[in-house]
Parts: C-alpha cells; structure tokens; sequence
C-alpha cells in the first residue's frame, strides 16, 4: 500500500477524474478502490469520504456508506456536501430495514434540498 502519504496535485486529480469516470460508467468497486486510496492521501477530504460513501451505496455495502456519511452530516459542511451525505444515509439506513429512520433522514434531506435551491 501506498506509504508516502504524499502525492503532486496533478496525480491527485487525475485519480479524482478517473474515479469520476468509474462511477458514471458503473465500475463501482474500482472507483470506490480509488476514492479509498485519495482519504489516505488526504483524509480530511469530505468530497472524496463522500463519494467513497455513494460508491459503496451503489455496491450494497450499506453499512460501510451510512458510516461514511454519519460523519458529515453536520452543519459546517457546504450545504451541497450536506446534501449528498443526506442523501447517502437515507438510502443506506432505508435499505438497512431502518425505515422510520429513513423517513426521519429524508425530510430533513429535503429540507437542506430546500435551502439550496431556494
């Protein structure tokens, strides 16, 4: 595994932008591989612990993806990260059997939703 923990700016969004490309193309597992390596990279990432948690969403890994998103559902986010980690934990805790908490998540996903557009 990778043990520098120190990688040039370009690298890093050439990993970002392939990651990106795994993901719209329905490679999940290889995106969520690459989106794993960015947070040892650069762990106080939300964006990237974000779209590892919607990754792993799409994998079925639903408990792996309400973790993630538990950790930023915060109010010091940007109101757009807020949103995604919302929108994770909701699908997440929906497919975990936890549908009254589900439910909870999704109103106040759509609140945030609200917020942002206006």
């Amino acid at each position: 595994m990778y043990q520098d923990k120190t990688m040039p700016p370009y690298q890093i969004d050439y990993l970002h932008l392939l990651a990106q490309f795994y993901l719209r193309n329905g490679s999940y597992d290889r995106a969520a591989t690459l989106w794993e390596v960015l947070l040892l990279v650069q762990p106080d990432q939300p964006q990237t612990a974000l779209a590892l948690a919607y990754a792993k969403l799409r994998l079925a890994q639903y408990r792996e993806a309400l973790s993630l998103a538990r950790r930023y559902t915060r109010n010091s986010l940007a109101l757009p990260l807020q949103i995604v980690a919302y929108y994770v934990k909701t699908r997440a805790l929906w497919h975990l059997g936890e549908v009254q908490q589900s439910r909870y998540v999704a109103r106040i996903l759509c609140e945030k939703r609200k917020q942002h557009h206006g």
